[in-house]
């Protein structure tokens, strides 16, 4: 098979795994086999994952999965995503007694349930005790997720952080991607059909213009995850997120311009697609407080060592 059709195939596969089954992703990736396909080809694997949930605007586990993956832990295993880049940082005496806090991808987390934390640069499990969970507004109001602080004993220690951060974030810049072409392809369709002065407003110079510069933004940041894959370093996978995280914005712009009204009518899907992009920037740390760590914290993105360094 070539690589193209291996490549239709795999999306093809994950975006009717996704349609079907968002709700219990795991179960339904590990019975399809994406564990066998990313240790083949991880990249493959999460670029596809990640930039067909984005096209859907769905909200999944996904990204816990492949952390579960990464770690060789439980597919169901919940986890504590930092809302900056890097772990959290805790003072772990003899007790092995933490305090962590972090991004849920569902509600209802329980006390007494185990999860996955990164702290002081490596991936715990945790046993909770005790916790507060608040559902989040804004950007992130239709997304199901929560922001949970908890404390526990540390029951096992998993691995290093670093080497997780990278490939998630590589896996929210798919996303990224994923959601600003979707937005680029609805508002192409709309500069299509909508007319003035009996002919396309596609037809207009300007209209134009802000079309490509949209996709100018979307596929310079899909090469650049792909050079991220291939680069393997830290400092490559942070630029990656960080450029998807801005081109996201510059679609949103340019997109909600040509589309006028459109843009503003919750009965159309560019509002929660731009919501859930903003969320989705915010997981690991906006790409404005990567750009404010590239310039201000080189030393630790040399030090970091590369992808899948575990």
């Amino acid at each position: 098979m070539k690589q193209q059709e291996m490549n239709e195939l795999v999306r093809r596969t994950v975006r009717d795994a996704l349609s079907t089954s968002r709700i219990d992703i795991a179960s339904t990736l590990s019975e399809l086999g994406w564990r066998t396909l990313a240790d083949t080809d991880k990249e493959l694997a999460v670029t596809a994952l990640f930039e067909e949930q984005g096209r859907l605007a769905l909200s999944t586990r996904a990204l816990d999965f492949v952390a579960a993956a990464e770690l060789d832990v439980e597919p169901n295993t919940l986890f504590l995503w930092p809302m900056t880049n890097g772990s959290n940082i805790n003072d772990r005496r003899r007790t092995q007694r933490v305090n962590v806090e972090g991004l849920a991808l569902q509600r209802n987390v329980l006390a007494g349930q185990f999860i996955l934390a990164p702290v002081n640069d490596r991936v715990c499990v945790i046993d909770i005790s005790d916790l507060k969970e608040n559902a989040l507004s804004g950007m992130a109001v239709d997304a199901g997720w929560a922001f949970v602080s908890c404390s526990g004993l540390i029951a096992s220690d998993v691995g290093p952080w670093l080497g997780l951060e990278l490939v998630a974030s590589l896996a929210l810049a798919s996303e990224l991607v994923g959601l600003a072409e979707r937005m680029i392809e609805l508002a192409t369709v709309h500069v299509t059909e909508r007319h003035q002065f009996g002919r396309p407003i596609g037809a207009n110079q300007a209209v134009q213009f802000r079309l490509a510069d949209a996709y100018a933004a979307m596929a310079g940041a899909r090469s650049l995850v792909s050079a991220a894959w291939g680069d393997g370093s830290p400092e490559a996978a942070l630029t990656a997120k960080t450029v998807a995280g801005q081109a996201h914005c510059v679609v949103v712009d340019n997109v909600l311009q040509v589309g006028g009204a459109i843009g503003l009518s919750e009965e159309h899907p560019f509002p929660h697609l731009v919501r859930r992009g903003f969320a989705v920037d915010a997981v690991l740390g906006s790409y404005l407080d990567a750009v404010g760590m590239l310039t201000e914290e080189p030393e630790r993105i040399r030090l970091a060592g590369p992808i899948g360094a575990f």
